[in-house]
């Protein structure tokens, strides 16, 4: 069935340079029939702006089409964009094209599937439906034209089911496909997650910018440089999800971009270089002289620790920093490699000799917002260990113990009023019990701002629940036999919850190799939340281990290993089924080791073990097994438990299994609640019912949860 060679046309082959990248940028804010937006306009000229700055994308002005709204005669209407796509493949298709970007901001909402945007034009109503863009046919169309190497869209719109829009595709088309030497790839940015709304907001002198763009246009200008302190297609995308979500928090609102990269690792955007800079903080207990020595020894900068955060322009290298009083010192592997390098002096005053805080190694890197160092996680685990004291919850029988650490960031070390009572706002629940952590449990803040929970407690399911500036509870679980600790990062009562992490140690006292431990477990979330195991690897060659048969003593290990190996690119069930029967041999059976199962079955295809279940596991990888096995046997999540509602309602920055708080008196129905009622009324419309399961697998939502809605209409 395949055609002569030399029968379908052929592209033009194209050079590596911006001058044959293109562009059609569009933004709308005039809409008589729906709200107007107000940075549309703004957001789509910023970015057309980078594209043509030399010093940006470097895009030749004729290669730039920009398309924006008016009141009077009213447009876009679709004729203009639709032109403005077929001069753009013209013109490639004669002179070659490496990349094509597509830019919209604008109002939008989901279609037919997830990833496919109705992009609305000017004269959307609730009536003319299909006056929008599908942006999955418009992203078919432009690959099938085999003018460019590379697409990459930028879509700044909501993603809400709110107006249901019927997108529609370009009107241009092609017999068949263009041949080119290589596949298309594509870089797709969405300023949100499915089923959540896009945020503009009001900045200075009452200019309004969309929160994503915002993100975007600084990122593209070198805030999200990456390695080789250019702007990679990798490190966008992890520029675009961390920034966009702090931006919307800072402004008490909630919203995550959404990016799917799929450029080649050397595709980079323009070429933007920023300085690369160290930057030193000092904890609140450093009262010293400081002194920076250089890589040949030579003093680079001394001054006290008050004066700190020392932020320095340096070449690559290894640098050290000192008291002057107490010669204590560290030393910072320095590589010049990102934006800003994180390094915090943290002068080892504890019982144990710990090793050097280093800066954030890259398998530590969550882009512009600074993770915890792992120096800092050791330094956190020693302390915890060494003020130890004596607090029993569930009585002096209990078997297990729950430790918790949040490391306060620098910057909140540096404020004039650091804060102690971290714990105010926090509690453990679970068996019945609601332990506020402030409360008979104490909080201590030992000889450092770090604030501690410690006590002994019954093995079993808990949450960890914070009712501060971001109310969420997080799954955690007690073993017999072992000490589950949990480390957090805490920024001015913002915590970073994608960072939280858990460790398990023996009962009995911290494991000699906690250094290797504490950096093993550390990559494995990383690796786990990144879904790059295939390239960073090699960074954790204990996963590596775990997951080719060795066995293990420590439970985190394994149990981040058992899920690498079902994500991996050949997922072995028998291995998976291995690890998770070793790890109930070590912490016994529990929620996590019970997923793992579940995975290893929906491998294979087979009977899925046991149910129904309640008691959600930590890792939201867990999760995600119940989730699934739920879409062939509804009944294995027991209903309206704790284990459905955290599916339902499950939040995806971090990998751990965390959801927000369940309101006493809800105010709103949820919104499973509103999609079902939404889709209902559709397929009301055709005179079709719902289908629960294909509607479940299509929100990723427990069966039963879905069933027993429709049961009640």
């Amino acid at each position: 069935m395949l055609a002569d060679e030399g029968d379908g046309p052929a592209a033009v082959a194209s050079s590596l340079g911006p001058e044959q990248d293109h562009a059609l940028v569009v933004g709308v804010n005039d809409y008589p029939k729906l709200r107007s937006l107000r940075g549309a306009i703004a957001d789509a000229q910023a970015f057309a702006g980078w594209l043509l700055d030399p010093g940006g994308g470097g895009l030749s002005a004729r290669n730039v089409r920009t398309i924006l709204s008016t009141p009077d005669p009213l447009s876009p209407l679709g004729d203009e964009i639709d032109d403005a796509l077929e001069a753009v493949i013209e013109q490639a298709r004669r002179e070659g094209g490496r990349r094509f970007y597509f830019y919209f901001s604008g109002h939008g909402c989901t279609g037919d599937r997830p990833h496919d945007l109705a992009l609305c034009l000017a004269d959307w109503s609730e009536l003319r439906r299909r006056s929008s863009l599908s942006s999955d046919a418009w992203l078919d169309v432009i690959i099938r034209s085999g003018a460019f190497d590379e697409v990459a869209f930028f879509l700044d719109c909501c993603r809400v089911w709110a107006v249901r829009a019927v997108g529609r595709p370009p009107k241009i088309d092609f017999d068949r496909p263009v041949e080119r030497t290589h596949a298309p790839r594509v870089f797709l940015a969405y300023a949100t997650e499915f089923q959540r709304p896009a945020n503009e907001v009001a900045r200075t002198a009452g200019e309004v910018r969309g929160v994503f763009t915002e993100a975007l246009v600084e990122g593209l200008r070198g805030a999200a440089l990456g390695q080789g302190r250019m702007v990679s297609a990798a490190s966008l995308k992890r520029y675009l999800e961390a920034s966009t979500e702090m931006r919307a928090r800072e402004r008490g609102l909630f919203q995550r971009a959404e990016v799917l990269d799929g450029l080649a690792s050397e595709a980079r955007f323009g070429s933007s270089t920023h300085p690369a800079i160290l930057r030193i903080s000092f904890c609140g207990w450093n009262k010293e002289q400081m002194v920076l020595y250089g890589p040949g020894c030579d003093e680079i900068r001394r001054g006290d620790a008050s004066s700190g955060p020392w932020e320095l322009e340096l070449s690559p290298g290894i640098y050290k920093i000192a008291e002057v009083a107490s010669s204590k010192h560290q030393y910072i592997d320095y590589r010049a490699d990102r934006p800003i390098t994180w390094f915090a002096f943290y002068g080892p005053q504890f019982v144990f000799t710990l090793p050097a805080c280093p800066r954030p190694s890259p398998e530590l890197d969550f882009s512009q917002r600074p993770a915890i160092p792992a120096g800092a996680v050791i330094s956190a685990v020693a302390a915890c260990y060494a003020h130890t004291w004596d607090l029993d919850i569930d009585g002096a029988d209990a078997s297990s113990r729950l430790r918790i650490v949040v490391i306060p960031s620098s910057d909140a070390i540096m404020s004039p009023s650091p804060q102690q009572d971290v714990g105010e706002e926090w509690s453990v629940r679970g068996g019945g019990k609601t332990i506020p952590l402030d409360g008979h449990a104490e909080w201590r803040n030992a000889d450092r701002y770090d604030s501690i929970f410690s006590a002994r407690m019954k093995p079993g399911s808990y949450t960890l629940r914070c009712t501060g500036a971001e109310q969420r509870e997080v799954a955690i679980h007690l073993y017999a036999g072992w000490s589950t600790l949990i480390v957090l990062h805490d920024q001015l009562d913002a915590p970073h919850f994608e960072t939280m992490r858990v460790f398990l140690w023996p009962l009995a006292g911290i494991a000699s190799s906690m250094s290797r431990i504490v950096r093993d477990v550390l990559t494995g979330f990383h690796l786990l939340s990144s879904r790059d195991e295939h390239s960073d690897l090699e960074r954790s060659p204990r996963c590596v281990e775990i997951m080719n048969g060795e066995s293990f003593d420590e439970p985190m290990s394994g149990l981040l290993a058992a899920h690498l190996v079902a994500h991996s690119e050949r997922p072995d069930p028998d291995r998976i089924e291995a690890i998770a029967g070793h790890l109930e041999s070590l912490i016994g059976p529990c929620p996590d080791v019970q997923a793992l199962r579940l995975r290893a079955a929906l491998l294979r295809g087979g009977e899925l073990p046991g149910g129904p279940y309640s008691d959600p596991p930590m890792l939201r990888a867990g999760l995600l097994a119940f989730v699934e096995a739920s879409h062939r046997v509804p009944e294995i999540i027991a209903p309206e438990s704790a284990l459905e509602h955290a599916c339902v309602e499950r939040l995806v920055d971090s990998p751990l299994s965390s959801w927000p708080v369940p309101q006493e008196e809800p105010s709103e129905e949820g919104w499973l609640t509103t999609t079902l009622r939404e889709l209902a009324a559709e397929r009301a419309n055709g005179r079709a019912a719902l289908d629960a399961r294909a509607v479940t697998q299509e929100l990723g939502v427990p069966t039963l949860a879905v069933k027993r809605w429709l049961e009640g209409t």
